[in-house]
Order: structure tokens, then C-alpha cells, then sequence
């Protein structure tokens, strides 16, 4: 009964509260402590931003979807 109004996750980005990050340039964080996972279109597309800083495929599908993340926090915000 708790499920029927669970809502289906469709973006997750972690990041670390306690340091600087520099997308575009090897964040100084670990591997684990920031990724993004883009759900939406029903596909499953991570970005790992630390694990491919010279990807720049991988540094600006994780800036646009931590974008999408903000941007919708805000619109709830609202």
C-alpha cells in the first residue's frame, strides 16, 4: 500500500558537501562521492565525472543533468 505513491526516481547526482569541485578539471573528491544517473527516456545513463576527467562527454552530461537536479528543486521550491 506504501508503494502506490512512490515516486519513480528519474535523476540522482551526489556530490560532496565538504570540498570545492572543478568540473572540467580532475574534481579532488573520490570516485564514489560524485556521479549522476539520468533515468529519463527509460534508459540508464551514469556519469562519473572523476573517473573520466578528459571525457568532456562525461563532464558535461554530468553538469547538465546537476543542472536539470537544481533547476527542479527550485521549481518545488517555488
Amino acid at each position: 500500500m506504501g508503494f502506490q505513491r512512490y515516486q519513480r526516481e528519474e535523476l540522482r547526482v551526489v556530490v560532496p558537501s565538504d570540498r570545492d569541485i572543478a568540473l572540467g578539471n580532475t574534481p579532488n573528491v573520490e570516485e564514489q562521492s560524485l556521479y549522476g544517473i539520468d533515468l529519463r527516456g527509460g534508459g540508464k545513463r551514469e556519469y562519473h565525472p572523476v573517473k573520466e576527467p578528459q571525457n568532456t562527454q562525461t563532464q558535461q552530461g554530468f553538469t547538465r543533468i546537476l543542472k536539470d537536479v537544481i533547476r527542479e528543486v527550485l521549481s518545488v521550491l517555488k
